[in-house]
């Protein structure tokens, strides 16, 4: 069960407003609902926290995109940690590092080249400070469609927020 804020605090006031009934109780049963009031109480707390995180980091992914389809690199280089590293996969297995610099390079190189990549099928894993990001796409060149595959990126959380540490991708010709 997740909860929004509002459902937080109507939790919170049930189970203060049961804690109080039952505290006037001297039965056992009254006991154990106060006991189990206040053991789940945090749980109710801490399952708003997950879906938050998720919805943080899925926001940076796609200001990510947003920032490469408008080549705003500003934009980009907001979500990116400054040690942050992209790679693709190759044939055979082999990965390429691909430099920030020359990533904004190829997109600022031709000012009038439309690109568009379209991700979907976003799937987020959280754990505290570390995140992943497993998302399918398809890249277009002046509309046509130029190849697909898979972006799999890699964030941490620091006081200011989540950044991309790491991206890497597949890369098909043959697309679906």
């Amino acid at each position: 069960m997740v909860l929004d804020q509002g459902g937080i605090r109507r939790a919170m006031s049930l189970t203060s407003f049961l804690q109080m009934r039952i505290l006037g109780s001297s039965n056992r049963i009254g006991m154990k609902l106060l006991v189990l009031s206040i053991l789940f109480s945090p749980v109710l707390l801490a399952q708003s926290q997950p879906k938050n995180n998720q919805l943080e980091v899925e926001t940076v992914v796609r200001t990510f995109f947003k920032g490469l389809n408008q080549k705003d690199t500003a934009l980009i280089r907001s979500t990116l940690h400054p040690s942050c590293r992209l790679e693709t996969t190759l044939e055979f297995g082999s990965v390429k590092q691909v430099p920030i610099s020359s990533f904004f390079d190829m997109l600022t190189a031709h000012p009038g080249l439309t690109i568009n990549e379209k991700i979907f099928n976003l799937q987020v894993n959280v754990d505290g400070p570390l995140a992943m990001v497993w998302m399918d796409y398809e890249f277009f060149l002046e509309g046509k469609r130029s190849h697909c595959g898979v972006n799999l990126f890699t964030l941490t959380r620091n006081p200011e927020g989540w950044t991309v540490y790491n991206v890497i991708d597949s890369r098909r010709g043959n697309c679906p």
